[in-house]
């Protein structure tokens, strides 16, 4: 396990930004918290980069990208969009998991100097990791998922109203019996989408009641579970909206081992619109995002802040769209 600034910081009780001034030899250090920070460093095992404390007073020309779940089809092609924006700007990338400490290194790679700034792509509401970074100014862009309490540049789609379009089309080819399989209610995105389609049943007079939402996880296996959890009911639903694709892959999956068409048994629809979408065993219907002006607008965003441009912080929402595939249908009853 790598040991970080942040864990010395910890262990001398102190703040990182102390770490940092001690490691940069700043003489606004009182003795007692240097001594601290020299034995905490020496405790812990930490090693300064001594590329990084060279590189200090100057760009690198390399940016941080932190991603969570890699197994989840929609981070490849996240990282491949920001990849190329970031290549157009004349800059590299560097790759962390946030499932792996990855906020946490990325984080200590900017104190370090290693990178110019980070763009997270998955951080929770609540993240220790970002409010660090908001707190040492750090630069940082938030793709994707945001947070509402993060004072910082921000880049999503318009999950809410995405949704709320997912659920008017259903409603529109005839379903009146539908669930939702949502996500771990830390991610705004998922939050956001839940909300959106919930509120888009209930302007049609068409409220979900609580046994047919589903906690899907964001993940395929997840999509399974839940939405054989849903066909067990004794009035299941005809149709399901995931608020991902990976999870509405699942759910697709799911149902055919249940012995179900889709979707002339259950409709199922997305959001995201991987490439996997529009696979010929899937052919998903789902919600497309923007992603390529997404993440050049992240890119934009994050130089102006290395560039130390001041500015007021933006949070800039993309409009999505519904992709009609052949995983929807009105129901049997109608057909």
């Amino acid at each position: 396990m790598n040991v970080t600034s942040m864990d010395v910081a910890r262990v001398a009780k102190v703040s990182q930004a102390t770490v940092s001034r001690v490691l940069n030899d700043n003489p606004n250090v009182s003795e007692e918290k240097r001594a601290a920070v020299l034995a905490a460093m020496e405790a812990v095992g930490y090693r300064p980069n001594v590329l990084a404390q060279g590189l200090r007073m100057r760009k690198t020309a390399t940016i941080g990208v932190v991603v969570a779940g890699i197994t989840n089809p929609f981070y490849p092609e996240a990282l491949e969009a920001v990849g190329k924006q970031l290549e157009r700007a004349g800059q590299r990338m560097v790759l962390w998991d946030s499932d792996r400490g990855g906020e946490e290194a990325a984080l200590d790679a900017v104190q370090q100097g290693l990178v110019d700034g980070v763009i997270f792509t998955s951080v929770s509401e609540g993240s220790g990791t970002l409010d660090e970074a908001l707190r040492l100014k750090a630069p940082i862009v938030l793709l994707n998922r945001g947070s509402i309490n993060a004072s910082c540049d921000q880049v999503t789609s318009n999950n809410f109203e995405g949704a709320a379009e997912a659920a008017r089309y259903l409603y529109q080819i005839g379903h009146r019996r539908i669930g939702l399989l949502g996500g771990p209610l830390a991610a705004r995105t998922a939050r956001d989408r839940m909300d959106g389609f919930l509120h888009g049943l209930r302007e049609l007079g068409q409220p979900v009641p609580d046994e047919l939402i589903c906690d899907a996880l964001f993940t395929h296996e997840g999509g399974r579970m839940g939405v054989q959890e849903l066909l067990d009911l004794d009035d299941p639903p005809t149709a399901v909206f995931c608020v991902n694709d990976f999870s509405a892959f699942g759910a697709v999956d799911g149902a055919r081992e249940a012995g179900l068409d889709v979707p002339l048994q259950l409709s199922v629809v997305g959001y995201d619109d991987v490439a996997m979408a529009a696979w010929r065993s899937y052919q998903l219907t789902t919600v497309s995002q923007q992603l390529d002006a997404m993440s050049g607008r992240a890119v934009e965003l994050l130089l102006r802040r290395v560039g130390r441009h001041e500015a007021p912080v933006r949070h800039d929402h993309f409009s999505g769209a519904l992709v009609i595939r052949n995983t929807t249908a009105p129901p049997a009853s109608q057909a």
